[in-house]
């Protein structure tokens, strides 16, 4: 059977204990203090890699950007295109339209300038007859 533990020999034993407890205490601080500092380590990393890969991605963005951009404008200038020569198109077909009438416009006025002056010319002798006598000046 055990002896007996005395006061002393139990406060010298919580007193060990307490040490023990401390230097278990400053362990997992120093324990701590490491896993901190390697998360800070490990998160910078992380960060600097995440600031590489956004970066990346902006730029990969930018140029999609760019791309799709000169593809629609592109496509607005091909649309504008067919647009103006639709119109011009029907400019086209109404200045010919135009022309056309013009056209018959001028044959009916040389066939009328023609019939006017053969009918001119027909009467004209008869002008030259029946015209009225000058008056003397006073």
């Amino acid at each position: 059977m055990p002896e007996p533990a005395t006061k002393a020999d139990v406060k010298e034993a919580v007193q060990e204990a307490v040490q023990q407890l401390m230097f278990l205490i400053r362990d997992l601080g120093v324990a701590i203090r490491a896993d901190v500092a390697q998360l800070r380590a490990d998160v910078g990393a992380d960060m600097a890699q995440l600031r590489t890969d956004v970066g990346a991605d902006m730029a990969q963005l930018r140029a999609d950007v760019g791309a799709d951009m000169a593809q629609l404008r592109a496509d607005v200038d091909i649309d504008i295109a067919r647009h103006v020569n639709a119109a011009n198109e029907e400019t086209l077909a109404r200045l010919d339209a135009i022309l056309e009438a013009s056209e018959a416009a001028r044959v009916a006025a040389e066939t009328r300038y023609t019939a006017l002056r053969a009918d001119f010319e027909a009467h004209r002798d008869d002008a030259t007859v029946h015209r009225a006598p000058r008056r003397r000046a006073r």
